[in-house]
């Protein structure tokens, strides 16, 4: 009897979950490379990891390496804005997508708590037609632009203090201006490879490094300022609840602190792109919850301290 390669797979335990990976389920095409970026670029943003199938190592099946992936992930995003015929004879559609987006739907019907899965689509409306037994399930709709794709991002991944995607567009400009250098480096005009991948993260994952020193240095000003009006009882009451607003936001201030200086010796050492990506994804998480708590520090001072 024929044995399906995935079987190994669903013998044995499944991998852990990162639980700010996303799965990206896309066509790897030229035409799709801009949008291709942006995810990567709007996922870092937000403090995810992106994943790819061909970004990992390794020669086992590529199905194999998929469902690996997806079992891993907490996230996936399944995007079938390409659904019409290949230019190229003989004139195909594409079925990797929906194969890949199957796969996901069985794995997170079975395991609910592990995975969550979204579907994108260029043109509203069309999803009815080319997969009607989605029926319920709304699409993202990104009109094929990058603008499009970093703002549905927001809208599929919603976090207070996210960056506006006028700010995402501007990672997205400093990481679309080293495209050249990076496939030059890589020896490929394959945007898609591996190594390619790898270091598009990277220069994702720097504009992000800059985005929180700059949170990072506003949060402190706030907190600063908030515990000399707590001194004083000028503008914050000496209160139970400012104490404990000022005191929980300095906590997360010191961990968000000590995790990027942890980011900063590691690459300054010249650590390996997975360990720089692993130290990245300690400070987005810890950088997760300052936001909100500076905000509750600073509606004290519009309710009198309660």
């Amino acid at each position: 009897m024929t044995r399906l390669s995935g079987e190994r797979s669903l013998k044995v335990p499944p991998p852990p979950v990162n639980h700010n990976a996303v799965f990206l389920n896309i066509p790897y095409d030229e035409e799709f490379q801009k949008l291709y970026l942006a995810y990567i670029v709007g996922l870092s943003q937000l403090g995810f990891d992106p994943c790819i199938a061909s970004g990992i190592p390794g020669g086992e099946r590529r199905l194999d390496r998929v469902l690996a992936l997806i079992q891993s992930c907490r996230y996936s995003i399944h995007d079938l804005s390409r659904v019409e015929l290949s230019a190229a004879p003989p004139a195909t559609p594409r079925f990797n997508m929906p194969l890949e987006l199957g796969i996901t739907i069985t794995w997170a019907k079975l395991h609910p708590k592990r995975h969550t899965w979204f579907l994108w689509e260029s043109t509203p409306r069309r999803r009815q037609k080319s997969m009607s037994d989605l029926d319920g399930t709304d699409p993202y709709i990104h009109s094929g632009t990058v603008e499009g794709i970093l703002s549905e991002l927001r809208n599929a991944f919603v976090r207070e203090g996210a960056p506006s995607v006028q700010n995402m567009m501007e990672a997205y400009l400093i990481a679309e201006g080293q495209i050249e250098r990076i496939l030059a480096g890589a020896g490929t005009r394959n945007l898609y490879a591996a190594s390619v991948f790898r270091e598009l993260c990277l220069i994702a994952l720097d504009a992000v490094r800059r985005t929180n020193f700059q949170t990072l240095a506003a949060s402190q000003a706030t907190i600063n300022q908030a515990r000399a009006d707590y001194e004083t009882g000028t503008a914050l009451p000496r209160s139970a609840a400012v104490y404990k607003a000022v005191n929980t936001a300095k906590a997360a201030q010191t961990l968000a602190v000590n995790a990027m200086v942890t980011y900063e010796q590691l690459k300054a050492k010249k650590a390996s792109a997975d360990v720089l990506a692993t130290a990245q994804a300690d400070v987005s998480t810890a950088l997760a919850d300052l936001p909100t708590l500076i905000a509750s520090i600073k509606r004290l001072y519009t309710t009198g301290g309660k």
